[in-house]
This record gives C-alpha cells, sequence and structure tokens, in this order.
C-alpha cells in the first residue's frame, strides 16, 4: 500500500483529512458532504468554473483550487516545487486519472501549441521547438503539414516527459 504524507503543503492550506471531511470525491467532481448554510447542499457539486476554466473551491472560509484539493485527496501533500498539470489540457476536469505532479517545464510542454507559423518573406512555413528555455530551429516547408509532422517528430525526441510522484 502507498504511503500517503498527510502534512499540510507549504502552499496548500489543508490536509487530506480535512478534505474529506467537507467533501466527497466523485469522479473528477468534489461533493458536499453536508448542507451548509446558503446554497450549499448535501451531495451537491462543490465550487464554481473561473474565466480561466479552473474550479475553485471554499473550504474554512479559503478559496482553493480543486485539481489540488483533488491531489492532496489521493496523494498527500504537494510539494511547492511542482504544479498539478490537466493530463488533456480540460482545466476543470479534475478526474485523478487526468491530473499529473509536474514541474514548470512539463507545464510548459503540455501547452496547445501548433509549433509552426508561414513566414511570409520566405514564402513558407518555419517550424520550431522550444527547449530548455532555448528554441531550436527546425527548418523551412512547402506545406503547413509538413511543418506540423516536424514539430511533432522533434515533440517527441525533445520533450519527453518523465511522471513524477
Amino acid at each position: 500500500m502507498k504511503h500517503i504524507n498527510t502534512g499540510k503543503p507549504k502552499d496548500f492550506p489543508f490536509t487530506r483529512e480535512e478534505l474529506l471531511e467537507e467533501f466527497v470525491y466523485d469522479n473528477g467532481k468534489l461533493l458536499h458532504k453536508y448542507t451548509k448554510q446558503g446554497d450549499a447542499k448535501k451531495g451537491s457539486v462543490a465550487g464554481c468554473k473561473t474565466a480561466q476554466g479552473y474550479i475553485h473551491l471554499r473550504v474554512k472560509g479559503k478559496v482553493v483550487k480543486a485539481h489540488r484539493a483533488v491531489w492532496v485527496i489521493f496523494n498527500g501533500t504537494i510539494s511547492k516545487d511542482f504544479i498539478i498539470d490537466h493530463i488533456n489540457q480540460i482545466k476543470w476536469d479534475n478526474r485523478i486519472e487526468n491530473l499529473r505532479l509536474a514541474d514548470n517545464t512539463i507545464n510548459n510542454q503540455n501547452r496547445t501549441f501548433k509549433g509552426y507559423s508561414y513566414h511570409k518573406r520566405v514564402k513558407k512555413y518555419i517550424t520550431q521547438i522550444g527547449v530548455n528555455s532555448k528554441n531550436i530551429h527546425l527548418g523551412y516547408f512547402d506545406t503547413a503539414e509538413e511543418a506540423r509532422e516536424a514539430y511533432v517528430k522533434a515533440k517527441e525526441k525533445y520533450h519527453i516527459i518523465k511522471e513524477r510522484v
């Protein structure tokens, strides 16, 4: 059985136990465990979607991101050096199988980016990829499809994502 660290992380104010006192996890959603004053009823989905697409919830008067709460429920604390990455890039999809521990490099590599653009002066598509805070030029291509293919191959080579636990 996997050991779960239940201490409070420096950047997340609640323990696994404190969250489980308030919520029940159900396929990516946190449901209220009890009816509370206001509109929070037992079994209702906790939180609301922000303009950025994340789900935020209120726990004991503090606002926290739901994906971080889900991570803590399943895995314990989060080191301040890591973030929780949504694998499928859907910010409100907080199913535990869609979340992974990542550093900024891995999180940035998971962003939607096509990797090429049209260069008007040359009249070709230019492709480049970012690696270790530097751009690597991959070449010029006649079609968007060729440019995209070069980017995808380079991404497989340079953006190797290792799971962190």
